[in-house]
């Protein structure tokens, strides 16, 4: 027991997707980790805008899984480990899906962006 609530702490903080799938992205996206496992998704994906998802998570065995504030789960379950100031996320159904984190502040235009519930595709 603990163990989740010590994984959250470890985690919690803002996070820049430096690598996905094993490429550098040609998107943005932001985690910002709340240490009571709240997550805050910001992603620039096929915009120029930003958009932000609200999500509650579970961690269970250094899984992670989350729901967005409108009820969407996410489209995946997450295995989650850290080292040296990145944080890794492979998908537990496809072991492909690999996204790497660093530590990060949010850029100084992300803050002002809305709350959006749009049904572009969301990153997690």
């Amino acid at each position: 027991e603990g163990t989740e609530e010590n994984l959250y702490t470890t985690i919690a903080g803002t996070w820049k997707l430096t690598s996905w799938r094993g490429d550098s992205p040609n998107f943005e996206v932001y985690l910002d980790i709340a240490a009571s496992g709240d997550v805050t998704l910001w992603q620039k994906i096929d915009s120029r805008e930003w958009s932000r998802y609200e999500s509650v998570t579970t961690l269970s065995d250094n899984v992670i899984s989350g729901t967005y504030s409108d009820g969407i789960a996410w489209g995946a379950d997450y295995y989650v480990t850290t080292s040296q100031g990145s944080m890794t996320w492979v998908d537990t159904e496809d072991d492909t899906d690999i996204s790497v984190y660093e530590r990060a502040t949010l850029p100084a235009d992300i803050t002002s962006t809305r709350s959006t519930t749009t049904n572009t595709p969301r990153f997690l």
